[in-house]
């Protein structure tokens, strides 16, 4: 009936906004998807300012999956009703699955600030921030969906998270898959009442066509596959490997006749294991960091049917959101290789792949004995990444030299092109193990020089501790040391030796032969040391290496040039502290058996990741790498630098492994360096998006930011109402414009946060005037902060802009209606420009908002007494000359005072200032009396 009416009406009148919705509401429900998307059509275009509308266009591709343009529709509704929960949740989830995995943390960071109680919000949060590697965050949104609701899957999934942090590992474990196979439903139903059924049938019409009679299945989970294989094929042979103990146990339990084994993937032996002539492999390769390697590992020949979705979930290391990314992926290792997707729902979708295994191994193994630079070295070993810019050690360092790696010891004296590849082990033992056991995958051998504790900084480490100004030898030390050796590589001394001398009132020379004489005692004599570095060092002006009367006329001292006190004590003969005195230069390295100092092994490049940043040396030049640049900078500085030069010699190479290996990402500092530089790349990016989306209004005079306003994003993006407006201020508001005596026409708000104070100043000025018009600006230096003052104050103007900035280009960009620069009556600062920290920036501030006030015009200052005497006037203004205040009042003339009568330090102050009178046909304010 509805449909009716509408056509009617449509036939003989033009159609309202209305009536187009209506009719789009009608057809929905009448299940007219097409007719249904017209009428939401026409009234788009008919009320263009409808979010709710936006928001339906949304669904529709939603419900399709055509996410970019979901995501355009509703950063359209997001946009014209910021303040509406629903709509953030519907663009982050569409950012989501376009991979835009920062916007959508941004975007339900929002929705959840506004309704905190959508649990699916709170999970689909920690998964977006599980692929931004904010691993803790994650755990703290799993969280808050577990207060909301304790269930087990997802109490199983915090936990794992958690195990994964410990571990440093992103793969889940087996007590996982235990605990999920145990206790789900979804695992404990019959195989054919499972929702992967759909899919497990077209396998089994697949194996019966193809004359299938023994099968493998990778992975097999708790049996229920094989439940439903053994109702369809009851012949057939089958075997199931898991590593999941439930499951096999499961499986054993569903179907007794067939072979259930517990087993890690890839399988490198398949002797021990049934003949099978099809290996079925589904819901597993994405789960597997090494997946490739679980089909190179099958028999040339062997036939595969395995599937990989095309949605993302808990244990999901990739997903393939196209059969192009599944052939791109699979296509080398299976031959014949076809990819069809089976749609278990509208938005999920398993590829299901089908072919033999191909007779080409992986890119690794095309060679027994490759030349190193030649190859992809990470496909032969588990790859160290660097936690502050995410270098990958085998697949983006090592390649870049394509020259023979040898140790520091090799190096001495030797002539021809080469790395010599050296590792100061600062505090972690155990990475620089994990590093050397890639390093023997690769044939690379290299230095490790370990590091005795100080007893200042450091009073125990893994070399041992500090007793009664004694150093004692950790046993376990000499164990690691011949697990390297044994490797292949160098063990040297990383040498603190005036440090640990200084703290405890002792010679280097007494610590030196003591560490020395333990490890030759043991069959492992040092031929090398380095020097360590020490913030000591720098406090003190010294290098360790000046224990050496070999290196008494090395005269470098590069980390002392900027400072004259330090360089001076660098040359002086000795090092005095308290009173205790250590000579320089008076051990002999050949009396301790040392055949070199790394540092002095000659080099004509040196590049090395100190601090966990990059820099290279070419002789006397040097290029340094910002911390957590991109890797692709490095890979680039470095190839170019090696290029240029073309190294006739050495090329000396310091790798931290304690700033690699899986380890580091555990330390408590590094975690807390990267989290901190990932929430600030997270906010830059939800700057630049805030910015990007201010272009589409008219009513914004410029959209640009710096760094210092992204907390304020953050919380203008997330909080509806960040400010309100007291009743002591809306009363003062009240009154001051009831005193005005002529109307103003321009208004200026410097620091407007979301639009309040401006938009009731100018609604109380219109209503006393009749309503006639106000030219009103807002400024601010956040982008959130105008977004929301743009959706909610669409008839006023607004500029996202540093003061600064704004101030020195308005008469450029902020124009009148007649083109020409704005001058205001009134300008209202409610602490709004408070990041103006300095006395002269202040001058100019004042001086520039004079410039821009026409005579007569009022400057309007409100603030909390309590921020303004404890906190701005302790803090900003207490080495000014003046305060803010008091500078306003050498500006302008104070014209009324209104502060609050109230106890010390509560209530607002709230000044009135007045520029002097000009010409007479200058709009102004009237004259206020002293108080209100």
């Amino acid at each position: 009936e509805v449909i009716a009416a509408v056509e009617s009406v449509s036939a003989d009148a033009p159609v309202s906004s209305a009536t187009a919705a209506a009719a789009y509401k009608a057809h929905s429900a009448a299940g007219n998807a097409a007719a249904a998307e017209e009428w939401l059509d026409r009234a788009l275009q008919l009320a263009s300012d409808n979010s709710t509308l936006h928001r339906n266009k949304g669904v529709i591709h939603q419900r399709r999956g055509e996410w970019p343009q979901a995501t355009a529709c509703f950063e359209q509704a997001v946009a014209l009703r910021p303040g509406v929960a629903a709509y953030r949740g519907s663009l982050a989830t569409a950012l989501f699955h376009t991979a835009r995995y920062a916007d959508a943390v941004e975007q339900y960071r929002a929705g959840l600030a506004i309704d905190p109680a959508q649990r699916a919000w709170w999970l689909r949060l920690a998964r977006s921030l599980i692929h931004l590697n904010e691993l803790n965050d994650a755990a703290d949104a799993y969280a808050k969906a577990l207060s909301l609701k304790d269930d087990h899957p997802t109490r199983s999934a915090r936990d794992e998270l958690l195990r994964q942090i410990r571990s440093g590992s992103r793969a889940a474990s087996s007590a996982y898959y235990d605990a999920v196979f145990a206790d789900s439903p979804k695992y404990n139903q019959h195989g054919e009442s499972s929702e992967y059924a759909p899919i497990w049938q077209r396998i089994v019409e697949a194996l019966r066509a193809g004359g299938t009679q023994r099968i493998l299945d990778l992975g097999c989970g708790p049996g229920q596959f094989a439940e439903f294989l053994a109702a369809q094929l009851p012949a057939v042979e089958y075997t199931g490997v898991d590593f999941s103990g439930v499951a096999v146990s499961r499986g054993r339990q569903r179907c007794p006749r067939f072979l259930f084994e517990r087993r890690e993937l890839p399988i490198a032996d398949f002797s021990g294991l049934p003949p099978f002539d099809t290996v079925i492999c589904t819901e597993v390769l994405e789960h597997v960091e090494r997946d490739r390697e679980i089909l190179a590992a099958l028999p040339q020949g062997a036939r595969i049917v395995a599937s990989v979705p095309n949605f993302d979930a808990f244990g999901h290391l990739r997903l393939f959101r196209g059969t192009d990314e599944v052939r791109e992926r699979y296509g080398a290792l299976i031959e014949g290789l076809q990819v069809e997707g089976i749609v278990l729902s509208a938005q999920n979708t398993l590829w299901l792949m089908h072919g033999t295994r191909s007779a080409a191994p992986l890119a690794a193994e095309e060679s027994s004995a490759p030349a190193l630079g030649s190859i992809d070295l990470g496909a032969c070993a588990v790859d160290a990444v660097l936690w502050t810019d995410g270098t990958r050690y085998t697949q983006d360092f090592l390649p870049l030299f394509g020259l023979p790696f040898v140790t520091v010891a090799e190096s001495v004296g030797l002539e021809e092109p080469h790395v010599a590849l050296r590792h100061d082990v600062d505090w972690s033992i155990e990475n620089a193990y994990a590093m050397a056991l890639v390093e023997r995958q690769l044939g690379v051998r290299s230095s490790y020089y370990l590091l005795h504790p100080d007893a200042g900084i450091t009073q125990k480490n893994y070399f041992g501790r500090v007793e009664d100004e004694q150093l004692v030898l950790d046993p376990k030390l000499f164990d690691w040391a011949a697990r390297l050796l044994d490797l292949g590589h160098e063990v040297g001394l990383h040498n603190d030796l005036i440090t640990l001398a200084l703290a405890t009132r002792r010679q280097p020379g007494e610590f030196l032969e003591q560490i020395v004489e333990a490890f030759t005692r043991r069959g492992m004599p040092l031929v090398g040391s380095v020097a360590h570095g020490s913030r000591k060092c720098r406090e003190h002006g010294y290098m360790n290496y000046q224990i050496f009367e070999e290196l008494q006329q090395v005269h470098v001292a590069v980390d002392y040039q900027d400072s004259t006190e330090l360089f001076d004590r660098f040359h002086e003969p000795q090092v005095e502290v308290d009173g205790h005195v250590v000579p320089k230069f008076k051990l002999r390295m050949a009396d301790y058996g040392l055949r070199y100092e790394a540092n002095f092994v000659p080099w004509e490049i040196y590049i090395s990741d100190s601090s966990a940043r990059w820099s290279m040396w070419h002789r006397t030049d040097l290029q340094r790498l910002e911390k957590f640049a991109p890797r692709e900078e490095m890979k680039a500085a470095a190839a170019t630098l090696l290029q240029r030069k073309q190294p006739r010699s050495g090329v000396q190479c310091l790798v931290h492994a304690c700033h690699w290996s899986v380890l580091s990402h555990a330390n408590a500092h590094s975690v807390a360096a990267v989290r901190k530089h990932l929430k600030q790349r997270l906010g830059e990016a939800r700057t630049r998006s805030m910015v990007e989306r201010l272009h589409a209004f008219d009513n914004v005079v410029v959209a640009r930011t710096d760094d210092r306003f992204q907390v304020y994003d953050q919380e203008y993006g997330t909080k509806p109402q960040l400010y309100k407006l007291t009743s002591t201020v809306s009363r003062f508001i009240d009154e001051f414009v009831e005193r005005i005596e002529e109307f103003p026409c321009g208004v200026l708000e410097v620091g407007c946060g979301q639009g309040d104070l401006l938009a009731t100043v100018v609604q109380r000025l219109q209503a006393k005037a009749g309503g006639r018009t106000i030219d009103a600006l807002g400024v601010d230096g956040s982008p959130g902060a105008i977004l929301t003052c743009c959706g909610r104050y669409p008839s006023l103007h607004w500029a996202a802009d540093s003061l600064e900035h704004f101030l020195v280009t308005h008469d450029d960009i902020a124009l009148d209606d007649a083109g020409r620069p704005r001058r205001y009556d009134l300008v209202l600062d409610k602490t709004g420009a408070i990041f103006i920290d300095s006395y002269e920036a202040a001058c100019a501030y004042f001086a520039r908002i004079d410039a821009l006030m026409r005579p007569g015009a009022r400057y309007v200052y409100i603030a909390s007494r309590h921020y303004y005497d404890e906190v701005l006037s302790k803090k900003n203004y207490a080495d000014w000359p003046r305060d803010w205040l008091a500078i306003a009042a050498a500006t302008w003339t104070p014209e009324a005072l209104h502060d609050d009568v109230a106890p010390a330090l509560r209530g607002y102050l709230k000044r009135v200032f007045r520029k002097g009178a000009g010409n007479a046909d200058t709009h102004h304010l009237g004259g206020l009396g002293a108080t209100v």
